[in-house]
């Protein structure tokens, strides 16, 4: 018969077993589902560059595995270039699904779906500048990103030309949309005439649809001609089309400065980022920097330099929590300042009757009497002042100090080294001759 431990034991393990069991179950399902689209089995075959496969779609009732894989996935991902192109393959993905709810004429599912395939090209967007400001060289990248989106484009036309003209709003804002962004996105990272380049490959992408839906998209995308808007309008009526809204929009970030235009090592200062929602979503911000220190949330950040000097990037992301983020860099130069420097070491003594200043420079003071110096350097804020004499004594800190003479004649110097926060400092040096004749002063 088993101990009581024993049967504790049995118990642990079996309920361990059946943990490991629903984990495994739940990727097979995944995997699964990935695999073969449920419910999709006898759509059109169709493919996006290496995406050729919509995954399991909305209405199905394991939408949900495909939508925590991707969560998972991207999660897992190493870097920010990885994670671009994972969220531009579910971009792939989603107008691929587009293609295939149409196709069944489930137009609604269809409609939602556009907004998805928006919100998953916008996280490549963003993935990518981000991948931009680690300092990677997002070249190769962008030309992928370039390639996959023609594919896009061309897979969503053809099926702008088959649904009923209802439906054909939410595909036209997809084009829209993304076409928009990526033609900015190229202009800003690789000029205008690369972005002019891009948009004629793009409108070469619609000449496998019927001229009315080419005018519809050209139309979008303002590429349209006069021409081909009147030969069209000639033949077939085509309605204005009709704004939707619940598209989401991407934030935008209005400004990112800094309180300062250059700081020391181990200073700091304030960043603000002042961003905008239009839809009036609410905004988090996530900031980082290769290197220095980062106090505070929100928008109003304290970035405290490195020990090196160079030039350092602050980033944020900006999101507004509907799958939408921006991301903004700024560059703050750290510089040691200028060396310390004595301008002059005003002598004051306590006894004037008993103080000669020479023109040589040297001064005569009586034995045991005193003198009061001060030391007048530049930009005297957070200077250290070390004060040496080779005889006598000297009282008091800082900047100004007393010191008086010994009991011996003879010549002494006092000196005065001041020295900044990074090791930079200056030497100053009065000489004086001490006198044990008081008659000699008459």
């Amino acid at each position: 018969m088993d101990t009581f431990w024993e049967s504790t034991k049995k118990r642990e393990g079996m309920v361990r077993r059946k943990r490991l069991g629903v984990v495994v179950g739940l990727l097979m399902l995944g995997l699964i589902v990935t695999v073969t689209p449920i419910g999709a089995e006898h759509q059109e075959s169709v493919s996006i560059c290496e995406v050729d496969d919509a995954g399991a779609l909305p209405g199905s009732p394991f939408y949900f595995v495909k939508d925590w894989e991707r969560t998972m996935r991207l999660w897992l991902a190493s870097n920010k270039w990885e994670k671009a192109e994972l969220s531009l393959a579910y971009a792939g993905q989603d107008a691929l699904a587009i293609h295939a709810l149409c196709d069944r004429e489930e137009y609604i599912l269809g409609g939602k779906q556009c907004g998805e395939f928006w919100r998953q090209f916008q996280r490549t967007l963003a993935w990518t500048e981000a991948a931009k400001h680690e300092g990677r060289d997002i070249a190769e990248l962008l030309v992928k990103v370039k390639h996959d989106h023609l594919c896009q484009q061309r897979v969503l036309a053809a099926t702008l030309e088959n649904v009923p003209e209802w439906a054909r709003e939410g595909v036209l804002i997809a084009i829209e949309n993304s076409s928009s962004a990526l033609e900015s996105f190229i202009e800003a990272v690789q000029g205008e005439q690369e972005m002019e380049r891009f948009r004629e490959e793009l409108n070469m992408q619609f000449g496998n649809v019927n001229e009315e839906t080419q005018v519809w998209i050209q139309e979008r995308l303002g590429t349209a001609t006069k021409e081909t808007t009147e030969h069209v309008a000639g033949t077939t009526s085509i309605p204005a089309p009709k704004v939707l809204t619940s598209v989401n929009q991407q934030p935008h970030i209005s400004t990112l400065t800094a309180d300062v235009d250059w700081l020391a090592p181990e200073a700091s200062c304030r960043i603000e980022c002042r961003a905008e929602d239009a839809d009036g979503d609410g905004l988090t911000y996530e900031w980082s920097a290769k290197k220095g220190d980062i106090r505070g949330t929100g928008a109003f950040i304290t970035w405290t330099a490195p020990k090196k000097e160079g030039s350092y990037d602050v980033a944020v992301a900006v999101s507004d929590g509907q799958g939408s983020e921006v991301v903004e860099s700024l560059t703050i130069d750290v510089i040691l300042p200028d060396p310390p420097a004595i301008d002059d070491l005003i002598l004051t003594p306590r006894h004037p009757r008993y103080f000669i200043e020479q023109s040589s420079g040297e001064c005569v003071i009586l034995e045991e009497r005193s003198c009061e110096i001060e030391c007048v350097a530049e930009d005297d804020e957070g200077l250290s002042y070390d004060w040496e004499a080779e005889a006598g004594d000297i009282s008091g800190t800082g900047p100004v100090v007393v010191w008086t003479a010994p009991s011996s004649k003879g010549r002494v110097t006092v000196t005065v080294t001041v020295c900044d926060g990074w090791g930079q400092s200056d030497t100053e040096s009065v000489v004086f001759r001490v006198s044990t004749c008081a008659q000699c002063f008459v």
